[in-house]
C-alpha cells in the first residue's frame, strides 16, 4: 500500500474487482510509524479510546496504524 499524504487525510487509488476475487493484503507495519499522527485522524473516538486503553506505546501505536490502514484501505473499493 503506498499512501500519499496532503493536507488533512491520506488517500490510496481506488480500487475496482471483479465479484471472484480475493485479495489478502499483508506488509509491515512499523514503516506506517512516521506516518502515526496522520492516520490516528483517520479513527473514531471509539478507536481512539480503545488504542488508548493499550498499555505499551508500541501496542497502541500498532492498534492505531493497522485500524487505520483498514479504514483506508476498505474505503477504496467499488
Amino acid at each position: 500500500l503506498h499512501l500519499q499524504e496532503n493536507s488533512d487525510s491520506l488517500r490510496s487509488p481506488v480500487i475496482e474487482l471483479p465479484g471472484s476475487v480475493i485479495e489478502v493484503w499483508y506488509g509491515s507495519i512499523d514503516r506506517f510509524v512516521p506516518q502515526l499522527e496522520s492516520l490516528i485522524r483517520v479513527l473514531d473516538d471509539e478507536e481512539r479510546e480503545q488504542a488508548e486503553r493499550y498499555q505499551f506505546d508500541r501496542h497502541r501505536e500498532r492498534f492505531a496504524i493497522r485500524r487505520a490502514l483498514l479504514r483506508i484501505v476498505l474505503s477504496q473499493y467499488t
